[in-house]
């Protein structure tokens, strides 16, 4: 029977890479998202391998019914790669430099990048089978901050999560570890948000020159998921072509 893992954030860009990464490796592949659009995209490019189910993971009840659906339909979860998220700001109609907008753009990003991860993992948690493997998504931000500071806190807010999560699965040979991208082309994260010059910036921040694509991502991905990282666990890894040293 093949293995059984389930992306967030499944219908785009990294997420849709990590998908195709996982299917190529032998799994079936559950992604999920609000956007059944992108979602059916990426279910109809990558075969029968793949299922969708639409879910607003920020949702306690949206998640609780991913959760029985889960439950349901598989005898156990392999890999659960949380990679959902977002940074609100972009996406924020509130007045700017208002105190309104602070708070909409702190408590925003804190729902988009820490509860649609905790929420689904608090809920999966049952259901991974021993060995299995849990990943979240971090970012560059994280450690050199954002701009504003409600981005990188949510995502540097996942971190000591990593660590707490590591030692209570850990006992039953579960792994969890973060991946923290910086800068990555072809994502809509980055989209149209980022200038010409902009990018070109972030791209001499590299030491190798080279812009980083989803597929870095994905390829670590399934090293994490593989038997061969079955005793890395408790660790943030950073894909930035050496924009920011590891620490």
């Amino acid at each position: 029977m093949p293995r059984f893992a389930i992306v967030s954030g499944g219908g785009s860009g990294i997420g849709a890479a990590i998908t195709g990464k996982l299917a190529e490796d032998g799994y079936r592949v559950l992604i999920m998202g609000r956007r059944a659009e992108a979602l059916e995209r990426t279910k109809a490019s990558l075969g029968p391998a793949v299922d969708l189910f639409v879910s607003d993971l920020s949702d306690p009840n949206s998640v609780s019914e991913l959760a029985n659906y889960v439950k349901d339909s598989c005898n156990g979860v392999d890999a659960l790669i949380n990679n959902a998220g977002g940074n609100f700001e972009l996406q924020s109609s509130a007045e700017p430099g208002s105190l309104n907008a602070v708070m909409a753009n702190w408590i925003g990003n804190f729902r988009l990048n820490v509860l649609t991860t905790v929420l689904l993992t608090e809920a999966i948690a049952p259901e991974l089978n021993n060995g299995g493997r849990v990943i979240l998504t971090s970012s560059i931000a994280a450690y050199r901050g954002s701009g504003t500071g409600s981005y990188a806190a949510a995502k540097s807010a996942l971190h000591p999560y990593v660590y707490d999560l590591s030692k209570r699965l850990g006992p039953r040979q579960i792994t969890v570890n973060a991946i923290a991208p910086g800068y990555v082309a072809h994502t809509e994260f980055f989209g149209t948000a980022l200038s010409d010059a902009r990018k070109r910036r972030l791209q001499a921040e590299m030491l190798t020159g080279e812009i980083t694509q989803p597929r870095h991502v994905a390829s670590l991905v399934g090293w994490l998921t593989s038997v061969d990282a079955a005793q890395v666990t408790g660790q943030i890894f950073q894909v930035n072509g050496g924009a920011e040293f590891g620490r």
